[in-house]
């Protein structure tokens, strides 16, 4: 499957391929297991944070988990501030 990966150092997407098998989404029931969309830890959606980085066609963030979105957060921060 390919998303869209947002380049904060470079303010463009970028095409990634992620795993066929990994469940990824933007949404759905809270009691759905799915996988991280970086890293493919498998957790319930109640439990996911919506992406920054990863964005399906119209912008809607995919589901990660809670360490690669404060690890988004991170990356956000330093590039939003010009801290390369």
């Amino acid at each position: 499957m390919k998303v869209n990966r947002w380049d904060f150092e470079n303010h463009k997407y970028d095409v990634v391929n992620i795993n066929p098998d990994w469940v990824v989404t933007t949404k759905g029931e809270l009691d759905w297991i799915v996988n991280c969309v970086n890293c493919g830890k498998m957790l319930l959606v109640e439990n996911c944070y919506t992406s920054y980085q990863y964005q399906d066609g119209v912008g809607f963030g995919y589901l990660v988990c809670e360490d690669c979105a404060n690890d988004e957060w991170e990356l956000r921060k330093r590039y939003q501030n010009g801290n390369n």
